[in-house]
């Protein structure tokens, strides 16, 4: 092996060992994430349509996804065998991020540590964080990778094997198919690559031709088309006659037709419909790996996103015969157009599918792109390069702060995920089952997430998200035999005794014996709770009062002074005003017909400090509870 080959090994090593230190919090914890823990609801034990997700998934157009992921589940036994499957989905976290390297390194005009930096940029963003312990995501949001990394291996020995050309575009097709058959937005990678490509150009500039970019995209773009017909007039027409593997896809697709609209497989060009999808992903391309960033710092953010991509406009060998203003127009044009054509599975669909970390990893991975480019060609500048200083110095300081944000994020979702586990673990190890043959859960309730970072794929677990897969879970890591047991879930917590007439005092832990429900209010705070959403519910055990006065002491959110809050208590309709932000008491007089149950506030449309750009509070604030209390008049 010769020195260089020895390297660039040495580099490629350190890459794969990289990112495995990074993804290092996940090791030594017991915890599943969202329906990881689904899989202790049914007997993944026999193959292969066991998965509750599975009709869903042949529905929508993913059946290799379906039957890799029962494959792969049935090596889960126990949470255990749970964290082993964790630690190899990050073992293939890091292969991809060092083949990742050692394909730019070696095709790309990019130095060898910039690549390097690139890997572990790229395999550090918030969807490789949510996979590194996502289990039941892992295969579709990882394994598309290779195959269309592959893809793109092959189609750079498109011109070079002139006698195998035929071959390499029908593997080529072929490979990007069975990605698109797993999961169509990790898919769209492949054009990631395209825009690494055209940003750095390729080793030998000769060889550079504007006509390739455009061949790559085109041959993606055709394999979405062959995948969207074949899906829509084959595979979906089969799966209704056959009813195969015993699965009602019937109703399935009745109910994709209904309530599931951004699944169906039509098109909505609709411009006005996705202005919000559109500057959503805009919000969660620019934040990169930070909590979604407000409109008066993506601003500035993609100015200096527009001017690195003008210096690369003007620098491409794609371009190399163009006039400098056609170089920058048309440079920019493609730099913009081939990330957000990366986002085409979230943006052209029916329905209103959320723009989530998870679905956008190709079109964010624009943003390390244009980092390390920058870095790239400041440090080729040479003699130069003292004046390329505060380049290096923001590059930097980005990197440092992007990597920490990472990381903060992926241990505090570890903590919350591991709390949850430990306290389900703690109760039914608690419980005494042989006497009562009920095994009852209360909340955990999880500080909020003041920073943000847990927002969209993280935000599931911001709330309380223990499951019966949980429960079953952790009896079958105990050995406890809980079959014919019922599980009960008490979303109030541990309850108080307490009159409908002393009220609910809100800093208390969990609430009184005659609230039956709530919604719309967040966790104990030392003043007491926040109603976080448009509207508040209240719901109690037996009916309110005929008449009563109804005493609320509570602060109000800036967006709710001196604005009405709608009052619903039964049928009765009115109106409150708190005309300060600091804790007041409102007396309302209530009549009713003495068969009300319910307390409802709804209040004028708020925006989270997130939006405002005040902070990382994604919550709607509306009032401050402290005090809420039924002074009856019968």
């Amino acid at each position: 092996m010769t020195s260089k080959a020895l390297n660039i090994a040495t580099t490629g090593l350190f890459v794969f060992c990289a990112v495995m230190l990074f993804f290092m919090p996940i090791f030594g914890h017991q915890f599943g994430y969202i329906n990881d823990y689904t899989i202790f609801e049914y007997h993944n034990n026999q193959c292969c349509f066991g998965f509750p997700e599975t009709t869903q998934l042949f529905a929508i157009g993913r059946p290799l996804q379906a039957i890799l992921l029962n494959i792969q589940l049935l090596f889960v036994s126990d949470i255990q065998s749970l964290q082993l499957m964790r630690l190899f989905f990050v073992f293939l976290i890091g292969i991809a991020a060092t083949l990742f390297f050692l394909y730019i390194q070696s095709n790309l005009n990019i130095g060898q540590y910039s690549a390097a930096l690139l890997a572990l940029l790229t395999f550090t963003l918030p969807s490789m964080v949510i996979n590194s312990f996502w289990v039941a995501q892992s295969i579709p949001g990882i394994v598309p990778l290779f195959f269309v990394l592959l893809a793109h291996v092959l189609l750079q020995k498109w011109h070079l094997n002139h006698h195998y050309n035929s071959l390499i575009i029908v593997g080529v097709f072929g490979l990007i198919f069975l990605s698109l058959v797993i999961y169509p937005p990790a898919t769209f990678f492949f054009l990631t690559l395209t825009f690494i490509k055209f940003v750095f150009g390729t080793k030998d500039s000769t060889q550079a031709k504007l006509s390739d970019i455009t061949a790559e995209v085109m041959i993606l773009l055709v394999s979405c088309i062959g995948y969207f017909l074949s899906i829509k007039y084959v595979l979906k027409p089969i799966l209704l006659m056959s009813n195969f593997g015993g699965m009602d896809f019937q109703s399935h697709y009745n109910n994709i037709d209904t309530a599931y609209s951004a699944y169906k497989f039509s098109l909505s060009f609709d411009l006005v419909s996705k202005i919000t999808r559109i500057h959503d992903l805009f919000v969660m391309v620019f934040s990169a790996w930070f909590p979604p960033l407000p409109m008066s710092l993506i601003i500035p953010v993609g100015l200096v996103f527009a001017s690195i991509l003008t210096w690369a406009s003007l620098r491409t060998p794609y371009l190399k015969h163009l006039k400098t203003p056609s170089k920058i127009v048309l440079g920019l044009a493609l730099s913009v157009f081939i990330p957000c054509l990366a986002a085409i599975p979230v943006l052209v669909g029916q329905g209103d599918y959320p723009i989530l970390y998870r679905v956008i990893f190709a079109s964010m991975a624009a943003v390390p792109v244009v980092i390390v480019f920058a870095i790239d060609r400041t440090l080729v500048a040479g003699k130069s390069w003292i004046a390329f200083v505060p380049i290096l110095v923001v590059s930097a300081g980005f990197i440092l702060a992007a990597e920490i944000t990472s990381y903060q994020r992926l241990v505090l979702m570890v903590s919350r995920l591991s709390a949850e586990y430990q306290h389900v673990l703690d109760t039914v190890s608690g419980e005494n089952l042989a006497d009562t043959r009920e095994i009852r859960i209360p909340p955990i309730v999880s500080p909020a997430d003041s920073s943000g970072l847990l927002y969209r794929d993280f935000g599931y677990t911001a709330v309380n998200s223990i499951t019966t897969g949980m429960v079953n879970a952790v009896a079958r890591t105990t050995g406890q035999n809980i079959v014919g047991y019922r599980i009960a879930f008490d979303p109030l917590g541990p309850r108080y005794d307490a009159d409908i007439s002393e009220g609910i005092t809100f800093n208390r832990d969990g609430y009184p014996s005659f609230v039956s429900s709530f919604k719309g209010i967040s966790g104990k705070e030392t003043f007491g709770r926040w109603t976080d959403s448009e509207e508040a519910i209240i719901e109690f055990a037996q009916p309110l009062p005929k008449k009563f006065t109804l005493k609320i002491n509570a602060g109000a959110s800036s967006a709710v002074v001196g604005k009405p809050v709608k009052l619903m208590v039964g049928e009765i309709q009115l109106e409150i005003v708190f005309s300060k932000e600091e804790a007041t008491e409102v007396d309302i007089p209530v009549a009713t017909n003495g068969k009300a149950k319910t307390i409802i506030l709804k209040f004028p449309k708020t925006k989270s400090s997130m939006e405002l750009g005040l902070g990382g509070d994604t919550r709607h604030l509306g009032l401050a509870l402290i005090k809420l209390l039924i002074d009856s008049q019968d």
